[in-house]
């Protein structure tokens, strides 16, 4: 597939943004068609080559580093194809392998690195350990008489860590067979709950498993100290065994009794289970419980600090290769016409995939194992109120939040005019989006089993009135489901803050611990949605205007002074924490983009400065959505029952009055479902077009 041509297969689709028409269904036809008039240049590079070689097929460059410098010189009054063929191996990067903007391609010169055809090409910033060096502990080994578990204490090997590229004063990550190797820790899985008998930041050690060990102080503690939606560590700083009590030292947060929870990590006496590693720093010494397999499997130490590849430029292709290893990052991508494909983007200690800029393109790829989110999207002039059209489709996202576990989702969005489609998101603690951009469309998405760990969160998290004209349609939302039953339960769709300006239709929400969709924002468009085993609808009035009794809402997030609209109308950054009013908000474009922000009035809000938005309240509906089975609820505070159009909504229709196959997986509607006779013009969930295509 050549590069030029996956570009005009996401032009075709994202210029559909800016019409508001946006149907991918236009992505099928004819795009993928060779062009045989252009001219094409081709480099080779090989773990057996040599830097001093031509890079021909027959004499290939040792390294990329190399590659890219002939690419860039080659390049300069070139027209047509630039491409460079990784063959098979694995490219350790020690540093971040960079592309400036001199290495650039353009329209008329378009620039891929990508697997040879038929081999695997990895760039991998993460140090690969010989195999063959790891050897059994000596018998007097201190450290491994320390380990309880006795099949661990035999199955337990030792590398010599001394001379590598590694900085033990901070977080390490070891990997094996392109899994996520854990710290040694207690419990094994899932967190102690709750903090007993707290005095400040001292507790009493409920498991009385601290006691058990040689050296507490200095041990990790990692969890949510106090809430759900805010992560916490620290060490121990002191144990009491005679009162068994812990102190930890951490600066966020306080240690609740009730809502915290916790676990201790890179504690040796711990190691039980194959996967779990400790590093003793002073003798520079890997403890590893290695699977059976590990002579034929890579197990690495993430090195490559920032980005294991960082390109600041235009119209390049990354296809085929498998990218992974970054200490921080994985690849770090800014600039215009740039294209992620048919890759493995996998193990890092952060994000796996941060891309910024126009018509840029994430399309086919497997993208896992992130310490934090899978994709940091940017893109777009939120001033000017340009859209990025930058497109993510027909991704696995998967095992994100690995290490930061919460508000790190699959993908965070951050600016104007994206699609997000067809991507299947699942497999982690917290959320699987977290938005703040605007005039976005995420359509035919599968987001499941995610938010095991969370409460106080949605599947799919936005909050703020900046980011308007979102559309969420035809997405599948299902089994979320947090396994602590002590907490609160997260919801699928969750507007939060008054977020307002947003349509989410023709959408299936099953199996979902908490309410299928949380809101409280004005303008909201809830049409059309299918939601099963959930409690259906919530609708607070925060962003009301706070009359008496009933009808009282919060007065600080509906009156705006200056221009800043506080937090009913802009974006709050659960990774940042920051506040930051919309960009374009109180400017003439701003008015010209949301006209409805002006025309529609009432005294419900009130814009104290009068900037493009007076007196601006919108209405609001919820029309034609079906809960089905049983049981099903819609909670709606009085403010907004008594100003959003509220009607054809339906609950109590048995799943196999909807479905053709509810049990096993299918749910296409059927032709013949009674949602047809119960709600004239539903529009229906295409089952056939959701996910990964």
């Amino acid at each position: 597939m050549k590069n030029r041509s996956l570009k005009d297969y996401g032009r075709k689709v994202l210029s559909c943004i800016t019409a508001a028409v946006m149907l991918c269904s236009a992505m099928s036809v004819g795009i993928f068609a060779e062009d045989d008039t252009r001219n094409t240049m081709e480099f080779y590079v090989s773990p057996d080559g040599s830097d001093a070689g031509s890079g021909t097929i027959d004499d290939p460059f040792a390294t990329i580093a190399a590659a890219r410098d002939a690419v860039r010189e080659a390049k300069d009054g070139f027209s047509g194809d630039i491409t460079v063929y990784l063959r098979e191996g694995r490219y350790y990067q020690e540093s971040t392998l960079e592309f400036a903007s001199e290495d650039s391609g353009s329209d008329d010169c378009t620039i891929t690195y990508k697997s040879y055809e038929g081999e695997t090409a990895i760039i991998d910033g993460a140090v690969a350990l010989d195999s063959s060096s790891f050897t059994k502990p000596a018998a007097d080994d201190a450290l491994v008489a320390r380990i309880k578990d006795s099949a661990a204490r035999e199955n337990v090997l030792v590398y010599d860590l001394s001379g590598l590229n590694i900085n033990y004063d901070e977080q390490q990550a070891v990997y094996y067979g392109g899994s996520r190797a854990l710290e040694a820790r207690y419990p094994n899985d899932g967190y102690v709950m709750g903090f007993d008998s707290v005095s400040g930041k001292t507790f009493y050690d409920t498991s009385n498993v601290v006691s058990t060990w040689a050296e507490p102080v200095g041990v990790k503690i990692i969890g949510m100290f106090e809430i759900d939606w805010s992560s916490s560590d620290g060490i121990i700083s002191s144990y009491d065994s005679s009162s068994n009590r812990v102190t930890v030292s951490t600066t966020t947060y306080t240690l609740s009794a009730n809502s915290g929870r916790y676990y201790y990590a890179n504690v040796i006496e711990e190691m039980d289970m194959v996967g779990e590693y400790y590093i003793d720093e002073e003798t520079e010494t890997l403890y590893f419980y290695a699977p059976a397999d590990y002579m034929d499997i890579v197990i690495s130490i993430a090195s490559c600090k920032d980005a294991v590849i960082k390109a600041e430029v235009n119209n390049y292709t990354f296809d085929g290769l498998i990218i992974e290893g970054g200490y921080d990052d994985n690849i770090s991508i800014t600039g215009n016409d740039n294209c992620i494909q048919n890759s493995t983007i996998r193990c890092c200690g952060d994000t796996n995939i941060y891309i910024n800029g126009f018509r840029n393109t994430l399309y086919n790829n497997d993208i896992y194992h992130s310490g934090g989110s899978g994709i940091d999207l940017y893109g777009g002039d939120t001033k000017l109120l340009i859209p990025s059209n930058s497109l993510i489709d027909n991704n696995k996202i998967h095992a994100f939040g690995d290490v930061h576990r919460v508000y790190n989702g699959a993908i965070y969005a951050d600016g104007i005019g994206f699609v997000i489609s067809h991507n299947e998101i699942y497999d982690a603690p917290h959320t699987s989006f977290t938005n703040v951009a605007c005039e976005m469309l995420f359509e035919n998405n599968y987001i499941h089993n995610v938010c095991y760990e969370a409460g106080d969160a949605g599947a799919i998290y936005e909050g703020g009135w900046g980011s308007n004209g979102n559309i969420y349609r035809s997405n599948l939302l299902k089994d979320i489901v947090n396994i602590y039953s002590e907490y609160m339960t997260p919801l699928g769709y969750y507007v939060d803050n008054s977020g307002g300006g947003k349509t989410f239709v023709s959408n299936v929400l099953i199996n979902i611990d908490g309410d299928a969709i949380g809101c409280a924002g004005r303008d909201l468009d809830l049409s059309d949605n299918i939601m099963v085993d959930t409690r259906g609808f919530y609708f607070d009035q925060r962003g009301y205007y706070p009359g008496a009794g009933v009808l009282s809402g919060w007065a600080y997030e509906t009156a705006f002074p200056d221009k800043s609209l506080w937090l009913s109308m802009i974006p709050f950054d659960h990774v940042t924490g920051h506040i930051e009013p919309a960009p374009a908000y109180a400017t003439e474009s701003w008015a010209i983009h949301y006209p409805w922000t002006m025309l529609m009035k009432t005294t419900n809000v009130v814009d104290l400065n009068d900037n493009y938005v007076p007196q601006a309240y919108g209405g609001g509906v919820i029309r034609n959505n079906v809960i089905g089975g049983l049981t099903g609820v819609y909670t709606i505070s009085a403010n907004p029952e008594r100003l959003i159009s509220i009607r054809d909504n339906v609950s109590g229709i048995l799943t196999e009055d909807i479905f053709v196959d509810y049990e096993n997986g299918d749910y296409t509607i059927k032709e013949d479902s009674k949602i047809y006779k119960l709600v004239p013009g539903f529009r229906a969930f295409d089952f056939s077009e959701n996910g990964v295509q």
